[in-house]
C-alpha cells in the first residue's frame, strides 16, 4: 500500500504572537491538498492558547533555552525574545520523528496549495530550501556579515524553510550555526545580524536550495503599493517589517484576515517611490562606509 505523505508545519512565534497561529494555520488547511499536521515549539504557552486544529506542542529544555539566551542579542530589540530570534537553530533536535519538516511564522498567511512546494523539496534530496531576496542590495541591508562568508552571493529569506532533519542532524548543522554565531559576536558584538536567518545564511548557505519566491513574498509589513498581480501569483504573503497586520498601523489588513471590509486603499497606493529609493540608497551608502571604517580599525 502506498503511504500517505503528510506535510509538517513548525511554528516557533514568541509568547505575544501565539495568538496569531489561528490565521495561518487556517490559512493552510484550506488550501493544502495532503495531509498535513501542525507544530508548536515554544518556551512557554499562553494560558488562553486553542486551536480547531490538531497541534503538537513541545517546550524547549532550560539547558537550551539557557543557551540561546546566551548568544548575543541586539539592544532596543526586546520585542523579539531570544528563544524566537534562536529557535530555529535547536528546533530540528526536538522533532526527530519527522523525517522533515517546514518551517514557518505567524505573520504569513498561505493563499495557494503547499503541496508542490513539499514533493519537490523531498524529493530534491536537498538538506535545506528557502527562498531567495530578490533584491541583491538586500544582503548589505539586513545581514551585516553576509559579504565575509560568500560575497556577491544570494541571501535567503528562511522565514519559510524547508529542512531535512536527517541531513541536519548527521551534518553538524547547529554546531556550524553557533560557531557562525560566536565569530558574529566577536567581530560585531553586539549587533544586528538577523539572528537564526543570518546564522543559517553565513553557516549553511552551500546547503540551501532556492526555492521560487511565490513560496515567501516578504514585505507585506513594510512596503506600500505591492501590485496584484504579484499579490496573485503568491503561495505565501511574509509581514516582513514593522507594521505587521494586527497592528493598529499593519499594512494589508484585508488580506490577513480574509477580510475586504478591512481592505486600506493607500497600502495598494505607492506614495513618493523616488523618495522611497532615496531613502534606501542613503541608509546603505551610510551603512556601506561604517562598514568600511569598522575593517579599516579593525585591520590596524
Amino acid at each position: 500500500m502506498e503511504q500517505v505523505e503528510k506535510a509538517i508545519f513548525i511554528f516557533t512565534p514568541s509568547h505575544m504572537q501565539q495568538q496569531y497561529l489561528e490565521y495561518v494555520f487556517d490559512s493552510i488547511a484550506k488550501h493544502i491538498s495532503i495531509p498535513y499536521q501542525f507544530c508548536l515549539f515554544t518556551d512557554k504557552v499562553r494560558d488562553d492558547f486553542e486551536s480547531k486544529h490538531d497541534v503538537i506542542v513541545k517546550i524547549v529544555s532550560d539547558e537550551d533555552h539557557d543557551k540561546l539566551k546566551a548568544l548575543y542579542f541586539k539592544e532596543g530589540r526586546g520585542d523579539i525574545p531570544a528563544f524566537s530570534a534562536y529557535a530555529q537553530l535547536i528546533m530540528p533536535r526536538y522533532f526527530t520523528e519527522y523525517t522533515s519538516f517546514i518551517y514557518m511564522e505567524v505573520d504569513q498567511i498561505v493563499r495557494g496549495d503547499l503541496k508542490p512546494l513539499w514533493a519537490s523539496c523531498e524529493q530534491s534530496g536537498s538538506a535545506l530550501a528557502a527562498a531567495a531576496f530578490l533584491d541583491d542590495d538586500y544582503v548589505r541591508t539586513t545581514v551585516d556579515s553576509f559579504n565575509r562568508v560568500s560575497p556577491g552571493a544570494k541571501c535567503y529569506n528562511t522565514g519559510v524553510l524547508y529542512v531535512d532533519t536527517k541531513q541536519w542532524l548527521a551534518m553538524g548543522f547547529e554546531e556550524k550555526c553557533f560557531k557562525e554565531v560566536s565569530l558574529q559576536k566577536e567581530s560585531y558584538g553586539k549587533r544586528l545580524d538577523y539572528y537564526a536567518q543570518g546564522a543559517l545564511n553565513n553557516a549553511l548557505h552551500s546547503y540551501i536550495r532556492e526555492i521560487d519566491q511565490k513560496y515567501n513574498l516578504p514585505g507585506f509589513g513594510s512596503v506600500r503599493g505591492i501590485s496584484s498581480d504579484v499579490i496573485n501569483e503568491a503561495k505565501v504573503l511574509h509581514w516582513t517589517g514593522p507594521r505587521k497586520a494586527w497592528a493598529e498601523n499593519g499594512l494589508y489588513k484585508d488580506l490577513y484576515y480574509s477580510d475586504e471590509a478591512l481592505r486600506n486603499e493607500e497600502d495598494y497606493t505607492l506614495s513618493f517611490p523616488y523618495l522611497s529609493l532615496l531613502k534606501i540608497k542613503f541608509k546603505r551608502t551610510v551603512r556601506n562606509i561604517f562598514r568600511t571604517v569598522n575593517l579599516l580599525v579593525s585591520a590596524k
